[in-house]
């Protein structure tokens, strides 16, 4: 099977998962539930849709700042234009194929910019676990600020997966750290017994590269800017969901402390299937049926959320694949070049 096709038949399973999930939970809908549903995305005060995108625009530009400051230490300084475009052509190709969009940002700034892409590779292994560590964080917080309607839902959803006979959450993240610490294990034994071995060379270069961008956390000329940003980065994604429960009369009610439960079950939902696509209405669904809303009505508003900030990635991620492939901007000069 050549690349391109294999390619496509990934891409055409993934998305077709988010259609599922979108057919399966439409089709559990009851007559009234769906015009229930019908009902809500009709009347929903678009106005308040505006702010939900621009919001979206500001945490997309943030990224993209925030990740040529990991570059800054290493001696490329990539311009933001460029920056911003591949970030948003990776969050395109994402929409297709989970995590494959960063391997496509670090191709394509990479090769404009000529920066190696395995360093670029380290900086976005940093960024993400710096992303994980604010994810948990969001957890806490959703947690604290309503621990007895969120403690409750999680024990339900313990309990569930206990009896659906899945494997419990923490077993899985101890396999997964066992798999990890092995394959680690193997790649220093390979380094160390086949030192002069050409192939091994190679790949003690890319394995140092991917250690620079990692370590690059280390030698920030602008660290108070790059927390600022990585905040910034959140908060937008926190003030999408506040500022949305405006657009639709049965959500205007919901505080911040929603809205952080909304974000912590959502994001959960953006990384299981491209884009959320399917899985993030029913995220959404799952968190707001806690603060007496129905079920219909809390699909209806997790579609509307995910069609506003979705439409910004298809179409500027789109422009800018289109910019990026036909209007060649000149980098600007590394140190390292």
């Amino acid at each position: 099977m050549n690349k391109r096709l294999k390619k496509i038949l990934q891409y055409t399973v993934f998305f077709g998962i988010g259609l599922f999930l979108t057919y399966w939970q439409y089709s559990k809908m009851t007559a009234a539930e769906k015009d229930i549903f019908a009902e809500s995305i009709k009347n929903a005060n678009y106005i308040y849709l505006v702010p939900v995108v621009i919001l979206s625009l500001c945490s997309h530009i943030s990224r993209a700042i925030r990740w040529r400051y990991l570059m800054v230490p290493m001696g490329y300084k990539p311009l933001l234009s460029n920056t911003f475009a591949t970030v948003m052509i990776g969050y395109l190709v994402n929409s297709l194929a989970p995590r494959a969009g960063e391997i496509a940002k670090c191709s394509l700034l990479g090769k404009r910019e000529k920066i190696p892409f395995e360093k670029l590779i380290g900086t976005i292994l940093i960024e993400r676990a710096i992303d994980l560590l604010c994810y948990f964080v969001i957890i806490l917080i959703t947690v604290l600020l309503q621990y007895q309607r969120i403690s409750e839902f999680v024990v339900d959803m313990f309990a569930n997966s206990v009896k659906q006979g899945n494997m419990h959450p923490l077993l899985k993240l101890t396999l997964i750290v066992f798999i990890i610490t092995i394959i680690v294990i193997l790649i220093k034994y390979l380094l160390k017994k086949y030192t002069n071995h050409k192939l091994i060379d190679g790949l003690k270069h890319k394995i140092s590269g991917v250690q620079d961008g990692f370590k690059s956390i280390k030698n920030l000329q602008n660290a108070k800017l790059f927390w600022f940003h990585t905040l910034l980065i959140w908060f937008c994604y926190l003030m999408q969901i506040y500022v949305g429960f405006n657009a639709m009369e049965f959500t205007q009610h919901l505080g911040i402390d929603a809205s952080f439960a909304v974000l912590t079950l959502g994001t959960l939902a953006m990384i299981l299937t491209p884009g959320g696509i399917g899985s993030f209405p029913i995220a959404v669904a799952k968190v707001l049926v806690l603060y007496n809303i129905s079920n219909a009505q809390a699909e209806s508003f997790g579609w509307v959320m995910w069609g506003a900030t979705t439409a910004i990635i298809f179409v500027v991620g789109t422009l800018s694949f289109v910019w990026f492939e036909y209007v060649k901007v000149k980098a600007q000069p590394n140190e390292n070049t």
